[in-house]
């Protein structure tokens, strides 16, 4: 189960708790109504809890004063008001400017309010302005608010002269049609692979409102970016879930959903803001994704190559598919056997894979890394850091697969606990990932499966009463007999019976040998005819 899984399986109590605890008011509202005289108001709820960053005029960080926020019923009514003060608040993703609660109330009919949002199974929406107390720094935007905010974490940046923003709206979506163009994914995309950073900032010039790069925050961020806190950064993830929204329906169209995580839906707006995806059952693709790791074949030097294999037994269920692999320090991105929609910015960039279209499953692509010269790649290989990401068209949830170990990282057959982390060759690439671990010009599952049986290693070991049939992966002589595996093997000779055949001479030394012959021929004959005379 993938960690937004598990989120949404931990929020499940919560909403039923709170169905429940709407049931139960309303079944009082309705005593209340046969009991003339009994007035109630609103029962208090757990709030929103709001945070975020307050950018002032000159674009610093404000961590002084009073952040006053208000809401206040689109169709008119009275606001509700929340003062908090503004102080240095550090936490992922931030440092923040403030931290408050904006107080709701469950709905009671005929009840007058406390001071608090009522909140109802069916979304209102509001007019949220936020502003800085004696000075210019304001933002408005309209939302919608409903029981499922209840608990809930928002996080809202406020800066000087920002445009309003209609929150329901897809940041991608520039034409606000609720569909997303090729032209607007794309250009998502651009915002992710333009930068080696993969950074984004506010410019109010652009189609969008946003450029690519380091620049001006002095605004909302990308509705898109919303993993671990809007970071001004679009993650390979981020571009997956915009893959995912475009793909699913025929006419790509979306709509505003407070369960969904990143508060949109596939889809048309269904009633009373419900998705038809957000939490429905779906039947399982059967997604199987793999990785192994290779090198040390003569030629390679220090690059080894990656394999990612996925599968699925229904893949018309899949909207989108990544893989997200951060490298160790010193490591380089080489090149790739295809070219998906998302590749690695540079050599320097961690490999970062998304597709659009899909590809045929079964599907396979290498890619090559390349390691620092000098050093083994054992030091590397435990601070990989491995995940591919799909999605599938019937719900909002992310699923994330780790490359955990398979016993056979590099999957010749050979359990890693046997090939085990030395490195017989000294190439710098350790047995465990080594096709050729000897460099012998034999790979590892040859020599593993010489005697007809690859799933038993068994090396022949010189002097041994019960020699094995196979060769030895980590010595490229396994009979001792001075010929290399591979040497033997080429002359048609037995690479595991020492001494069974002749050691053959190289070429140089036959020739030599040829030289010493024709010389010692040549003075014989100068010496029988200084005999006869």
């Amino acid at each position: 189960m993938g960690a937004k899984q598990k989120r949404a399986s931990a929020q499940r109590p919560l909403r039923r708790m709170n169905h429940l605890l709407r049931n139960t008011l309303g079944a009082i509202a309705l005593a209340a109504g046969l009991l003339p005289g009994a007035a109630m108001a609103g029962v208090p709820q757990p709030g929103i809890v709001q945070y975020g960053q307050v950018i002032g005029e000159g674009g610093a960080l404000l961590t002084s004063g009073s952040l006053t926020w208000s809401y206040t019923p689109a169709g008119g009514g009275d606001s509700v008001v929340v003062t908090t003060p503004l102080e240095l608040i550090d936490g992922p993703g931030g440092p923040y400017s403030y931290k408050t609660v904006v107080p709701l109330e469950a709905v009671v009919p005929d009840s007058p309010s406390a001071g608090a949002i009522p909140v109802a199974l069916s979304p209102e929406e509001y007019v949220r302005t936020g502003a800085v107390d004696g000075t210019a720094v304001s933002m408005t935007h309209n939302v919608f608010v409903s029981a499922e905010d209840i608990s809930s974490v928002r996080r809202v940046d406020v800066c000087a002269d920002c445009p309003s923003v209609v929150m329901t709206k897809h940041s991608a979506d520039t034409n606000g049609d609720y569909r997303f163009s090729l032209a607007e994914l794309l250009r998502f995309v651009e915002l992710h692979s333009a930068a080696a950073t993969h950074e984004y900032h506010i410019d109010k010039k652009t189609i969008d409102g946003y450029s690519v790069g380091s620049g001006p925050r002095a605004g909302y961020p990308h509705t898109g970016d919303y993993i671990d806190g809007s970071d001004w950064t679009v993650s390979v993830r981020e571009v997956i879930r915009m893959i995912d929204l475009f793909t699913s329906t025929t006419d790509h169209s979306y709509s505003f959903n407070l369960e969904a995580e990143d508060n949109f839906t596939k889809g048309t707006p269904q009633p009373q803001s419900k998705s038809v995806f957000g939490g429905a059952a779906v039947a399982d693709p059967g997604v199987q994704l793999t990785r192994t790791i290779r090198g040390g074949k003569k030629g390679d030097g220090h690059v080894l190559t990656f394999e990612f294999s996925a599968s699925a037994a229904a893949p018309a269920l899949l909207s989108a598919l990544g893989v997200n692999e951060n490298l160790p320090s010193g490591w380089s991105y080489v090149g790739a056997s295809d070219t998906p929609l998302v590749t690695p910015k540079d050599a320097g960039s961690d490999l970062e894979f998304a597709w659009y279209p899909l590809p045929a499953m079964p599907y396979t692509m290498q890619y090559q890394v390349e390691f620092p010269a000098k050093t083994n790649a054992l030091e590397g290989l435990a601070q990989l850091d491995g995940t591919a990401v799909y999605r599938v068209k019937s719900n909002d949830l992310e699923n994330l697969v780790a490359f955990a170990s398979s016993g056979d990282i590099d999957g010749d057959g050979i359990g890693d606990g046997v090939e085990g982390l030395s490195d017989a060759d000294y190439d710098g690439v350790p047995n465990v990932i080594d096709i050729d671990s000897d460099n012998d010009g034999l790979t590892d599952d040859f020599e593993a499966g010489y005697d007809g049986d690859p799933s038993t290693l068994n090396p022949y070991l010189p002097g041994s009463e019960n020699p094995g049939g196979d060769l030895d992966p980590y010595s490229a002589d396994t009979d001792g007999d001075g010929v290399d595996d591979g040497t033997e093997i080429g002359l048609n000779l037995n690479p595991i019976q020492p001494n069974a055949n002749p050691v053959p001479m190289s070429p140089w030394a036959i020739a030599a040998m040829a030289v010493c012959m024709l010389a010692a021929a040549a003075f014989a004959l100068r010496r029988r005819a200084a005999q006869r005379i």
